[in-house]
């Protein structure tokens, strides 16, 4: 196996990894969500939030997998802005 295949395969592997990770971060965004529900802080804002949170997340293990940085870090950053919409 070349170094450009073996590179890749890596990637993948922590993609996988990423993937674990993302179902974790679930869960704790849904006990962050039902927090905010329980403390009646929520707003259309908020859902939209957590939305690009999720979306640009599911986004970006692909874009990892493939080894796309420039792109990927973008989603990245757009993830992290879906998390400051909260109140």
């Amino acid at each position: 196996m070349d170094g450009l295949a073996r590179a890749h395969e890596a990637r993948v592997e922590r993609a996988h990894h990423l993937t674990a990770a993302l179902a974790l971060a679930a869960e704790k965004g849904a006990a962050a969500i039902l927090i905010v529900e329980l403390a009646d802080r929520t707003d259309q804002l908020t859902a939209i939030g957590a939305m690009l949170w999720l979306a640009a997340r599911v986004v970006y293990l692909p874009l990892y997998a493939a080894g796309i940085p420039k792109v990927r870090t973008l989603v990245f950053l757009i993830s992290v802005v879906g998390i400051g919409a909260a109140p």
